[in-house]
């Protein structure tokens, strides 16, 4: 607490020199960066031992009968169905309320976790998911309105790797609160959820700090017709666009990929007892996820400045990075451990090792962010103003339905399925990629 306040001393203390030092525009990208950082603590590092969180809550207080792998799927389900309902709240409310109002979902998922209640743990799930798409969102209308073309490329890079940081940080508290102990205590569990909330609710406020002097000008009424609208238009461009129909895969491989590191691979470790310190272990994996992510950004980021051909390359690197993070899995983890605590070993007959899994975890991060960087990317610079917008809608739909699905079938199958399932689409995918090099990347420039 010492700590925290002195921190927040020092940064108010600092903030008229950097508001001096630096255009009013392009600190809003500094401190969305922040602020993201934060929230995101309270979204990932839940999502990451929820299963678990759950599993040992249930132990201890058998009448809570939920399950932590459906209310995932619930979050992202919602945020699918309300992918075209979100842009209208944003355009309705506006970008400084709607990043507060997600922030707040943020934080009451983790408090959700704090003492999971049986009537409310599904509910505040949905809810994060809600704020999910408010966020990003408006992260869209704000990114755009404090950038330039000149410079939209290092400040998206400085925004997705102070965003990714959230994955270390927060994974960090993990680290330190489950250490020494053989199932997640409740003393353990208040303490990390608790933090969490406590993040989300600062970066809430943080956004606080951000100005956008349009902002109110650019609000419109809520209209149930322009949410169909949207939807209508994202699914008539998949029907009309060859492009979007390539891009297919791609979208599903990277969905039930991040639903698998994002809640199943973190359970896997968390299961797996014959690794020292295993609840330990779900921070530790969780943090090397975000060191994955980060120097992802950064590799693609570079790439992209210094070849022509960065879309393929960094494309490949994923598909390649993705598929080496499972099989590490498989060589490494027992195959039951995303369905229940094992002593067992894993397929290849390797005792369950952390160094192992937290190498898997790097690759998982890193390959995630080499693919999605680059659908973004190109999303981007095929389509003209008014087909970007659903075509990113449709691409965030497949995302969130490919999650859900990963987490739906978790409570059913164990690690080999996860594992062949993801390979298979990432086949596809790399199909996808030499299609859209060959047929369409000549018609984006600058790749």
């Amino acid at each position: 607490l010492t700590l925290i306040v002195f921190s927040i001393r020092q940064v108010y203390h600092c903030v008229p020199a950097i508001y001096i030092a630096m255009e009013r525009k392009e600190l809003n990208i500094y401190i969305l960066g922040v602020a993201f950082m934060l929230v995101y603590c309270s979204n990932n590092v839940p999502s990451n031992a929820q299963q678990s969180v759950t599993q040992a809550f249930h132990q201890s207080h058998p009448d809570f009968n939920l399950y932590g792998y459906f209310g995932l799927a619930i979050g992202f389900l919602t945020n699918a169905l309300t992918c075209a309902l979100t842009p209208i709240i944003v355009t309705s409310i506006g970008t400084i309320p709607s990043l507060v109002i997600g922030g707040i979902t943020f934080a009451l998922f983790s408090v959700n976790l704090i003492w999971p209640i049986n009537g409310l743990f599904y509910v505040f799930n949905g809810l994060a998911g809600v704020g999910t798409g408010l966020l990003w969102t408006a992260y869209g209308h704000c990114f755009a309105v404090s950038t330039t073309p000149e410079k939209i490329s290092a400040h998206s890079a400085i925004f997705w790797v102070m965003y990714q940081c959230n994955m270390i940080a927060g994974n960090l508290v993990i680290v330190f609160n489950f250490s020494d102990v053989s199932s997640i205590t409740n003393q353990s569990r208040i303490t990390v959820f608790s933090i969490t909330a406590g993040l989300a609710l600062i970066g809430t406020v943080v956004f606080l700090f951000i100005k956008i002097p349009s902002d109110s000008a650019s609000r419109e009424k809520f209209s149930i017709q322009s949410v169909v609208d949207i939807a209508i238009s994202a699914f008539k461009l998949f029907y009309t666009s060859n492009a979007l129909k390539t891009c297919f895969p791609i979208f599903i491989s990277v969905g039930i990929a991040m639903g698998f590191y994002t809640g199943v691979y973190g359970t896997s470790v968390g299961n797996s007892l014959l690794i020292t310190n295993c609840k330990q272990a779900i921070g530790i994996c969780g943090a090397m996820i975000g060191v994955g992510e980060v120097l992802g950004g950064i590799y693609a980021y570079f790439l992209q400045r210094f070849s022509r051909h960065s879309f393929v390359l960094i494309s490949i690197s994923g598909v390649f990075a993705t598929c080496g993070g499972v099989m590490v899995a498989l060589i490494n983890l027992p195959n039951l451990a995303p369905l229940k605590e094992t002593y067992s070993l894993s397929i290849s007959q390797l005792t369950p090792n952390v160094f192992l899994a937290a190498f898997g975890a790097f690759l998982l991060g890193l390959g995630d962010s080499c693919l999605e960087t680059q659908l973004f990317y190109f999303l981007a610079e095929y389509y003209d103003e008014k087909d970007v917008i659903p075509a990113v809608a449709f691409f965030q739909f497949t995302n969130s339905i490919g999650c859900a699905l990963c987490f739906i079938y978790s409570y059913y199958f164990t690690l080999i399925f996860h594992v062949c399932l993801i390979l298979g689409l990432n086949m596809c995918a790399l199909v996808s990629i030499f299609v859209i090099s060959l047929k369409y990347i000549s018609t984006v420039s600058a790749v």
